[in-house]
């Protein structure tokens, strides 16, 4: 082979390789801008709402702002006033930390049989790649299943496996999840030699499950205590509009500070009923 032609075929090869590792890195960098490390669409990510960010803003502002409407014409402007940001935060906060949690305990419940998957196929000499795809192919299908197979297929368009795995972590909630990346990261390069932290984590993750489905039976009866409660509290009022309409909304507005009484103790049953869902929104 001629000189000129070497240098050619080289320089053919390198730009090869350059359009390569170009690919590569724009494909890295719009995953990176896809979800911004504590934004707000990681949030919704881990609640499961696959939804821009500022469309899911503006719909609970505009419907903050009917129901507020509504109760500020019908109720009084006390329960107006408080109708809008209490929703708001509400659905921006609250109800997406509850939805967080429980996609979490949904994957704390797979993620032992993907751990063992995971080690039986290091012990048998598969990369670490290989042994990801066979632990996900033998999930049953559920949130983990479905993660798990956009990080196949992120690896299979030859995305370095620990860029592809941060969308784990951002798209699920709890430290679990995070433990499991980090050790498939740590232990990547080994070849799966060190398979001691699988199976330690394995029995982390069990022992984790237990206490979760623990804690959430222990807060089963105050959960349920609270809601009839809420709904005895709701109870009358809603009886006496369907029945008495003009009875129970002049009431609202009744002069002498009876009015204002009531539309506070509306207000206050909102705020505690956002108050106990964030109580209760189970972190262990």
């Amino acid at each position: 082979m001629r000189e000129s032609e070497r240098l050619k075929l080289l320089k053919s090869k390198a730009s090869e390789r350059l359009d390569a590792l170009k690919r590569k890195g724009q494909e890295a960098k719009r995953i990176r801008a896809l979800i911004d490390k504590d934004s707000f669409t990681e949030k919704l990510y881990r609640a499961g709402i696959e939804m821009p960010a500022p469309i899911y803003v503006m719909m609970i502002i505009a419907t903050a702002l009917i129901a507020s409407a509504v109760c500020w014409f019908t109720l009084g402007w006390v329960v107006g006033l408080t109708a809008a940001p209490t929703i708001s935060c509400y659905y921006c906060f609250t109800y997406l930390s509850i939805r967080a949690e429980n996609r979490r305990r949904k994957v704390v419940s797979s993620l032992p049989g993907f751990i063992d998957v995971l080690t039986a196929s290091l012990q048998t000499g598969y990369s670490m790649e290989l042994s990801v795809e066979h632990a996900t192919n033998a999930l049953s299908n559920g949130i983990l299943k479905r993660e798990f197979s956009n990080v196949v297929s992120m690896l299979k368009r030859g995305i370095p496996l620990a860029e592809a795995l941060e969308i784990i972590g951002r798209h699920i909630a709890g430290k679990e999840a995070v433990a499991l990346t980090i050790t498939i990261k740590m232990f990547a390069d080994t070849g799966g030699q060190v398979l001691t932290p699988f199976r330690r984590l394995g029995l982390k993750v069990r022992e984790q499950q237990a206490v979760l489905e623990r804690a959430s039976r222990d807060l089963v009866g105050i959960k349920q205590a609270f809601l009839v409660i809420f709904a005895l509290s709701f109870t009358a009022p809603l009886f006496l509009l369907v029945n008495e309409p003009d009875y129970i909304l002049d009431a609202f507005k009744y002069g002498g500070g009876v009015g204002y009484v009531m539309q506070v103790a509306v207000a206050v049953q909102m705020l505690c009923f956002v108050c106990f869902r964030k109580i209760t929104a189970l972190r262990v």
